[in-house]
């Protein structure tokens, strides 16, 4: 059976890459101190995402060592804090607005009116609640739903996180097994945190069925929260049993610690001999993280350029790669299929060489021309200073917020004899829509009256 997490993290990865990997279990654990849930996942954190979607976290490089989140177990061997001060990091607050949507490419999203006869807009305030109807013809699928939007907090210096990751990678790996008795972890899935998304609320779903099942159909209402019940202020509607969730049990408003989406430095290490000084006299052979694994593995997209990179460079023993590396060859991907003219609503998944390790030596390349691949004293890492932005123009950069915007399906809005047209419209076919429908003609420059549900503009050009 398919898990949740490896569903939603591989279509949502893809939706929007730059916001880095999402989580299917966005709330702290509830074992963790009351200090450190009340803000959550944080810069600094170190830990692995669990194959059920949470974050596990062990330590923070930037808290102090008797913070209590380190009451119980301590911190590795040698910890050193990092102290940052507010230039080092930023954050956009809100950086979603209510009622955001994340969803994969195979589905399709209109807005429902909320309450007799009050029309639904982009989004509708907190007061009044949200709606949503979501279909898809494909055998899988994934939909974050942000009812109150989400703060971005980010690192500005990764130089110092990645010189940490690359010192104490090992001992980190060690701490874990040994203090932690995290013995199940894969020697490729540490995780340093230089930034996420976070919330108060939300709610995920995700499927995956044969092909040829039925069409997927689900609708999502948000209300107001009272007496801080979020069960019965959200809900989903759907035709089939498909898995989702709602969140948090336990809501506050004045929290904005639901990490929705997560980035930072994947670290892996590759000495053969590693576990056998840890665990005691064992005899191991080493195998690669990607064809072999202690635990059930989930999808993330680092691990494919880790494994990459480990075959081009088999004298190093760590390797640390930024989130940043794969959305931004993604990316590259993406507009490489625009300039080809090809309508990325026909790819049902990404382009060859991401989903397996077959065409390893074209992801290598790819890597390799748009970054510098460091070795240095057994570590590996990847710096942007190599042909950063090659070949990728301004006109590229614009052809790609462009494809966004118009491949993106909004609600039409426009009120006709006291009705709102309510009809799902690709930004590319809006014109064509408003013109057809409507019966608004004319040049860029012509003046009509503006009829959108809730515009008080009287004319526009």
């Amino acid at each position: 059976m398919t898990l949740p997490q490896a569903v939603y993290a591989k279509l949502l990865t893809r939706a929007e890459p730059g916001r880095g990997y999402p989580l299917w279990f966005p709330e702290p654990n509830h074992w963790l101190p009351l200090e450190y849930r009340e803000v959550g996942l944080r810069i600094g954190d170190v830990g692995v995402v669990t194959e059920h979607g949470s974050f596990d976290v062990f330590f923070n490089i930037c808290l102090p060592a008797d913070h209590p989140l380190h009451s119980t177990f301590g911190v590795p061997d040698g910890f050193t804090q990092v102290c940052l001060s507010d230039q080092d990091m930023e954050s956009f607050v809100p950086g979603d607005r209510h009622g955001r949507v994340v969803a994969a490419q195979s589905i399709s999203q209109r807005n429902l009116s909320i309450g007799a006869g009050v029309p639904a807009s982009s989004f509708v305030s907190a007061q009044r609640g949200i709606g949503f109807e979501f279909t898809s013809a494909s055998n899988e699928g994934a939909i974050l739903v942000l009812p109150e939007g989400a703060d971005r907090h980010d690192l500005r210096n990764h130089l110092v996180f990645e010189g940490e990751a690359l010192r104490n990678g090992k001992s980190w790996y060690e701490f874990a097994l040994r203090k932690l008795g995290r013995t199940m972890i894969s020697l490729d899935s540490l995780y340093l945190i230089t930034g996420c998304h976070q919330t108060s609320s939300w709610s995920l779903a995700a499927f995956h069925h044969p092909p040829g099942g039925s069409q997927f159909n689900a609708q999502f209402t948000a209300g107001p929260i009272i007496n801080s019940n979020i069960n019965a202020a959200y809900s989903w509607k759907m035709a089939s049993a498909v898995p989702y969730r709602i969140g948090p049990q336990h809501y506050n408003a004045t929290q904005r610690n639901q990490a929705v989406f997560i980035r930072g430095y994947k670290i892996a290490v590759r000495d053969n001999r590693f576990l056998g000084r840890l665990l005691g006299d064992v005899t191991m052979s080493y195998e690669s993280p990607n064809t072999v694994s202690r635990r059930k593995k989930i999808y993330h997209p680092s691990d494919l350029l880790i494994e990459c990179i480990m075959r081009s460079e088999p004298a190093c023993e760590i390797f640390v790669i930024h989130d940043h590396v794969w959305s931004s060859v993604y990316d590259e991907v993406m507009l490489l299929l625009l300039r080809s003219g090809t309508d990325l609503l026909t790819i049902p998944k990404l382009p060859q060489g991401w989903d397996t390790t077959e065409y390893d030596p074209e992801i290598v390349r790819r890597i390799h021309e748009k970054y510098s691949v460091v070795s240095s004293n057994g570590t590996t890492y990847i710096i942007s200073d190599k042909n950063f932005n090659y070949n990728w123009t301004e006109q590229d950069e614009l052809m790609l917020i462009e494809n966004a915007l118009q491949e993106r399906v909004e609600t039409c809005g426009w009120v006709s004899n006291g009705l709102t047209c309510n009809i799902p419209v690709r930004g590319r076919d809006f014109s064509v829509h408003l013109r057809d429908s409507h019966g608004v003609i004319g040049t860029p420059a012509s003046q009509h009256k503006c009829c959108w549900n809730g515009c008080h503009v009287a004319k526009w050009g």
